[in-house]
């Protein structure tokens, strides 16, 4: 039986900007392909958004939990795929789908606490095992993994995901004006939290005043040293 479709949820409005129109476009017609029965379509979407999955996986959870919540994450894909309302980005409900199997895996493991509003080090994933050659780099990622789990998730794909504001309205199910809001404050509170990173280390304070900057950095750094993420 086809599930009538139940995401995003009707006060999410599904439309986007016209360079995310056209990998929508796309999206959607191998995933209409996919409903129909086509196997390659499934394969095709499915390696699309593969390394997007991986990647935001990666800097959340232990290395030893990456390839089952990523197998989680495509199964789910598989099981929901006739949930997705027309007109709404394939990618954000991968990404929902990702978010979910994050908060799930902690949960699990801190059942009292509110995964979301918790750091990943708070709830335990340990410290990262990526290595980056810039110091500037290794103190930002860990800023971004010590401030609460869900504004890491909405500053990852802003800056290293490059998603529109009405695709990050599907991705956390809200309105977009809210979704601007809740970016600026994620944005001060990372500042906050580099500041406080670099109390001890005057002379990384000074490059590191433009944090918008040195995200876009982290990011090609990560790509570049991790191929198998990009």
């Amino acid at each position: 039986m086809t599930l009538r479709p139940l995401w995003p949820p009707p006060h999410v409005e599904v439309h986007g900007s016209v360079r995310a129109a056209m990998d929508l476009g796309d999206d959607i017609q191998l995933l209409e392909a996919w409903r129909a029965g086509d196997r390659r379509a499934a394969d095709r979407l499915i390696s699309r958004h593969h390394g997007l999955i991986r990647r935001t996986i990666r800097t959340k959870v232990p290395d030893q939990a990456l390839d089952d919540l990523t197998q989680r994450v495509l199964t789910a894909l598989v099981e929901r795929r006739d949930q997705i309302r027309a007109g709404a980005s394939v990618r954000a409900y991968v990404l929902v789908i990702t978010k979910r199997a994050i908060a799930d895996y902690y949960r699990r493991r801190k059942p009292e606490a509110d995964q979301l509003a918790h750091s990943v080090v708070d709830l335990g994933a340990g410290p990262i095992t990526l290595l980056l050659a810039q110091r500037e780099s290794r103190l930002l990622l860990e800023a971004l993994r010590t401030i609460q789990l869900d504004d890491q998730f909405l500053l990852e794909l802003y800056y290293w995901e490059d998603l529109s504001a009405p695709e990050l309205a599907q991705v956390f199910e809200a309105a977009e004006p809210a979704i601007r809001s809740r970016l600026r404050r994620a944005k001060e509170r990372l500042r906050a939290r580099v500041t406080e990173l670099t109390e001890s280390c005057p002379e990384l304070a000074d490059t590191l005043t433009d944090v918008d900057a040195w995200a876009l950095k982290l990011r090609e750094e990560l790509r570049a040293r991790y191929p198998a993420l990009a």
